[in-house]
């Protein structure tokens, strides 16, 4: 991988302000309120910031040591808690659960976490998709993230609806096994499920080609200024 991503990197800084932010609003109700409810916030921010974590190993990896079986499991262990990252955007379903406190507080510390998480999970997944780039060409690599991003859906889903976690492919395997396989079995009695997918991908395919033109727009402006 050619450099790019590093702990100095500006977008990780941002991103710790962010998380920071993030901790102090979850302190802060705690203290007004004396209730703990947010507090896993905290821990679904921390998985968030997992892929992150697999990326910057892997690229270190791809840098020094160039081993395929090494980096063939950091991209295994990157998709298995990428959906941690935008499944922050659902914890929006304990909004109205409010004690003592503004709607406009929580509204704004729920959006702040799940906008952070969605942020990590995008950042990793450029990241990855370089990658990729890298060793295969554009076409595989946009076809490889439009993957990741419809098994990230699913894996939401798995997590807000199935109370499934990233670990129990490994923790319990069989029960999850057992649990995907009933959904492809039978569609018609999880319809919520491919439904909540299909919408879920289509948004989180959407905003993240937006970052990503958003990101590459810089050098169509240069080339601009140019001519």
């Amino acid at each position: 991988m050619t450099p790019g991503l590093s702990f100095k990197h500006p977008v990780l800084k941002v991103l710790s302000a962010f998380s920071l932010l993030c901790i102090i609003m979850v302190i802060m109700r705690i203290g007004y309120t004396g209730n703990f409810k947010y507090s896993f916030l905290i821990w679904n921010l921390f998985l968030g910031w997992i892929p992150l974590f697999f990326v910057l190993l892997l690229r270190k990896n791809e840098g020094i040591h160039k081993s395929t079986i090494r980096s063939s499991l950091l991209l295994i262990s990157w998709l298995l808690f990428f959906p941690n990252a935008p499944y922050m955007l659902t914890d929006l379903v304990h909004l109205l659960n409010r004690q003592r406190i503004p709607l406009w507080y929580d509204l704004i510390m729920i959006l702040s976490f799940a906008w952070t998480g969605l942020l990590t999970g995008f950042v990793s997944l450029i990241e990855i998709q370089h990658f990729f780039t890298e060793k295969f060409g554009k076409a595989v690599s946009w076809f490889l993230t439009i993957v990741a991003l419809v098994l990230g859906s699913f894996g939401v889903y798995l997590g807000r609806y199935g109370g499934f976690n990233s670990w129990d492919v490994i923790a319990n395997p069989f029960e999850l096994s057992r649990d995907i396989l009933a959904m492809l079995i039978n569609p018609l009695h999880h319809s919520q499920m491919y439904a909540m997918t299909f919408f879920f991908s289509c948004f989180l395919i959407l905003a993240y080609l937006t970052l990503f033109i958003l990101i590459h727009s810089k050098n169509i402006s240069t080339q601009r200024e140019k001519n």
